[in-house]
């Protein structure tokens, strides 16, 4: 399993233009997008998965049921997230989510899936801080959300 997910990091090093990019020694590895999408990737050893972990805002006490809604809305299905789960940790930051089993993962279906991760996760942040001023809308994805590889497809 670490041959696999150290070849999966290896080859999205390349293909972003790093020859060296490794997991550390606690299985991590932090990535910075555009100077502001931040994706944390992690070896889960125990599910055989790499996840992705994706910051989209500290909300504030007072975030409205109207956000709060939205963000639920866009869970739903997966519909806004790319396949991704929105979640809100103890300190209030609103936090996107993926996992990918790394039995028969595909390198290029890989970095698909991670590239509309990151397109969902900027998506989300935005809203967040447009719904803060005022404007309460997620923009769609350009292309349907892939399903997680634990659920079925009918």
């Amino acid at each position: 399993m670490l041959d696999e997910s150290n070849a999966l990091i290896r080859e999205l090093g390349r293909t972003l233009g790093f020859e060296d990019l490794a997991f550390d020694d606690a299985g991590t590895c932090d990535l910075l997008f555009d100077g502001a999408i931040q994706v944390k990737l992690a070896i889960d050893a125990q599910q055989e998965e790499i996840l992705a972990i994706s910051p989209l805002a500290i909300l504030d006490q007072t975030a409205g049921e109207e956000l709060l809604e939205t963000l639920l809305e866009a869970n739903f299905l997966w519909s806004r997230t790319a396949g991704g789960t929105l979640s809100l940790r103890p300190d209030d930051e609103a936090v996107l989510m993926r996992a990918w089993p790394l039995k028969g993962l595909d390198q290029a279906a890989f970095e698909e899936d991670l590239r509309h991760f990151i397109d969902a996760a900027e998506r989300l942040a935005e809203m967040i801080l447009a719904q803060s001023v005022g404007t309460p809308s997620i923009p769609a994805l350009d292309t349907a959300p892939a399903m997680p590889g634990h659920a079925i497809r009918i």
